[in-house]
């Protein structure tokens, strides 16, 4: 797992996990000018990567779409949640685990980030992270 600055988790399974989370990213502040030169940008705090694209003859890179990249807190405030709240659910999905919840599938997160990421997207959206794709939850 790659941390860049000891806060937030920029794995390429976190990147891929937010790039295919289509909801999340419509949260997403404005990152200003971007000539895609840097993988990595931080605007106040906010941090954003790029991904795909190519460098042009000028060095700038083209074709490319800017990911934002959430931290612990801007989760948070998307799963409306208070802090208790929020415990209670991380000691929910380890419970689950342990007593084989089978929507968990055979993937495990590898961070704070990744599990908050699964959390918005199961609770809010009902979708299920699958270490692939998102699947469609289906509720019983």
């Amino acid at each position: 797992m790659k941390i860049t600055d000891g806060k937030q988790d920029t794995s390429e399974e976190m990147i891929v996990m937010l790039t295919k989370a289509d909801e999340i990213q419509k949260h997403a502040p404005t990152a200003g000018f971007d000539d895609g030169r840097f993988r990595f940008k931080r605007l106040e705090d906010n941090l954003f990567v790029r991904v795909g694209g190519h460098c042009n003859n000028e060095a700038f890179f083209e074709d490319y779409k800017l990911i934002w990249m959430p931290n612990q807190y801007q989760y948070q405030y998307m799963l409306e949640m208070s802090m208790y709240k929020l415990a209670m659910n991380i000691r929910g999905y380890y419970d689950g685990l342990s007593g084989g919840n089978e929507l968990q599938g055979d993937w495990m997160p590898q961070s704070m980030d990744q599990l908050l990421c699964y959390m918005v997207m199961g609770s809010r959206h009902n979708k299920c992270w699958n270490g692939k794709e998102y699947e469609k939850e289906v509720l019983t």
